[in-house]
């Protein structure tokens, strides 16, 4: 894995920061898909929490974890 050169410390902790968020979303969200079905709002926050997670993971040279979201979104497309 390579990492983007020009990101400070503190660029780095705020992304740790922002996927963790992300990820914790995704992870109650599909619960709650899981356990009563999906419904519009619910697809569209999950999208928008891959969506953030592929670009701040692609700012930082987080390739695979940017792939895995692009993937994500283009089955939640479907």
């Amino acid at each position: 894995m390579k990492l983007a050169t020009d990101i400070s410390q503190e660029e780095m902790v705020v992304f740790l920061d922002e996927a963790d968020e992300q990820i914790k979303l995704l992870d109650e969200d599909l619960l709650t898909m899981e356990k009563g079905g999906a419904n519009p709002e619910l697809l569209q926050e999950i999208f928008r929490a891959a969506h953030t997670l592929k670009g701040s993971s692609g700012m930082v040279g987080y390739d695979k974890m940017s792939k895995i979201a692009h993937a994500m979104e283009t089955v939640l497309d479907k």
